[in-house]
């Protein structure tokens, strides 16, 4: 299989963009460590954000494919950088 595409990112363009796509998944590593340790300033926001019972549901819907999809995003548009 074979992958054609249109044209080859830049590289510091390619770093960018996979810096704000790990962005997220970082800061909420960031936030439950810091959380772990005593320090709750990162992790309040989150805590808002699953505090009701289906905004809870929303999240760990929403979760995976924003960790997951763009650390695959980012690892895709930094390997189309390089190739």
């Amino acid at each position: 299989m074979r992958i054609a595409v249109a044209a080859k990112p830049s590289s510091s363009r390619a770093i960018v963009l996979g810096l704000i796509l790990l962005a997220p998944g970082a800061l909420f590593l960031l936030a439950n460590s810091l959380n772990e340790l005593g320090v709750g300033l990162l992790y309040a926001p989150v805590e808002a954000l699953i505090s009701g019972p289906h905004r809870q549901q929303v999240v760990n819907l929403v979760s995976p494919v924003v960790f997951v999809g763009g650390l695959a995003a980012a690892l895709l548009l930094n390997i189309l950088a390089i190739a």
